[in-house]
């Protein structure tokens, strides 16, 4: 939810400035294996009212997303790289090579903004999430989102069906030692 925005311009180059409110954040990685699936969940919920209004978020970490456990609710923060796919000719955007941004980031030096790319950087927490699992069907499903090609990923929709069924099989994922 922003509370407003402002766009500058300082030295040839334009920032957007979102305003929010405060959010708590709870870690992910310190929970059980359904709390992990449920703050996949959150995300993927965010992602999907982001692109509805036609936005790419491009820069999708732990670090840039405030989830509140106990609301199952997710935040995403940090609109510095963000991409407006309705007038994509103006966005800035900005090419830091980094585990999290998929491959097609890459071509052309980061121009090539697609909705996926978002998947690609979700599938990128849910490895880190789920690392050492044994489940297939999970295993399956992240492979799915981090996908070489873009269009081959899975969409926000069939993500969060998929996490419901793996959640409502699993009392708790199974994760391999180390």
């Amino acid at each position: 939810k922003l509370l407003g925005q402002a766009i500058y311009e300082k030295n040839d180059q334009k920032y957007l400035l979102s305003v929010m409110p405060l959010f708590s954040k709870d870690n992910p990685i310190y929970c059980n294996s359904n709390e992990k699936i449920d703050f996949l969940i959150a995300v993927a919920h965010a992602l999907e009212q982001l692109h509805k209004k036609n936005k790419i978020h491009s820069d999708l970490h732990f670090g840039n997303v405030c989830w509140n456990k106990a609301e199952g609710v997710a935040h995403l923060i940090d609109y510095g790289s963000i991409v407006d796919t309705e007038n994509i000719a103006e966005t800035i955007s900005h090419f830091v090579p980094k585990l999290h941004l998929p491959p097609e980031s890459l071509f052309g030096l980061g121009l090539l903004h697609v909705k996926a790319s978002d998947i690609f950087s979700l599938g990128c927490m849910a490895e880190n999430l789920f690392e050492r699992t044994n489940n297939q069907r999970l295993n399956s499903l992240i492979s799915g989102m981090k996908h070489k090609l873009f269009f081959k990923r899975p969409s926000l929709a069939e993500i969060i069906r998929e996490l419901n069924v793996i959640k409502s099989f699993a009392n708790d994922i199974v994760q391999k030692s180390i």
